[in-house]
């Protein structure tokens, strides 16, 4: 996969601790503001390009706290979780979400990840097909679903790898997969879903 014009810009940003200090001062004391939320929110997302998850952690999670969970705060500090190879955390981040937020496709997506990671197999995929029948899924996340749905022991996710694989014969993960079937979970940690172009 390739970097994000985003992923770039936040790398050449210089930030230090003093600095992501100052910035969550200043949003505690005008909590609520619209314009300060934004700029908090694409703060987080900076951290979290540049893998600065320790900062994120530190800084972010309190001021999420403080301003009662935002969704847009907490899917990213849902990220920084997988990251720090805590699905647990991850999933229960999220999962309070999913009655209000069901079309959020990146809830969705971090969501499944976290369940997957966990084992949790036919959650995840059963998330990923909703994401794929309302907004579709790239072809990481497709190889990802299938992935979810053989270790699920779903006859669903046969179909779906052969086409993969039909595609990206040198597969070698997904190739195993369909022949194994069912799996147990996985050791938790983080796990990028697929390793073709997410773009």
């Amino acid at each position: 996969s390739h970097s994000s014009p985003f992923a770039s810009l936040a790398q050449a940003i210089e930030l230090d601790d003093a600095l992501v200090a100052d910035l969550c001062t200043s949003a505690t004391e005008h909590s609520g503001d619209p314009l300060v939320h934004n700029v908090l929110v694409g703060l987080a997302r900076v951290l979290m390009e540049r893998r600065d998850i320790a900062l994120l952690l530190e800084f972010i999670e309190p001021l999420s706290e403080a301003w009662g969970r935002p969704l847009d705060l907490e899917v990213t500090l849902a990220q920084a979780d997988l990251e720090s190879l805590d699905p647990a955390s991850s999933e229960a981040r999220l999962a309070p979400f999913m009655r209000r937020s069901r079309l959020h496709p990146d809830l969705w997506r971090l969501r499944g990840d976290a369940l997957f990671q966990l084992g949790r197999y036919a959650e995840a995929a059963d998330l990923w097909r909703d994401l794929n029948a309302t907004t579709g899924l790239s072809e990481a996340y497709q190889r990802r679903f299938a992935l979810a749905l053989l270790r699920s022991g779903s006859p669903e996710g046969v179909m779906l790898a052969k086409l993969i694989l039909a595609k990206h014969p040198e597969d070698e993960e997904l190739s195993a997969a369909l022949e194994a079937g069912p799996a147990a979970p996985p050791e938790p940690g983080f796990t990028p879903p697929g390793n073709h172009e997410d773009h």
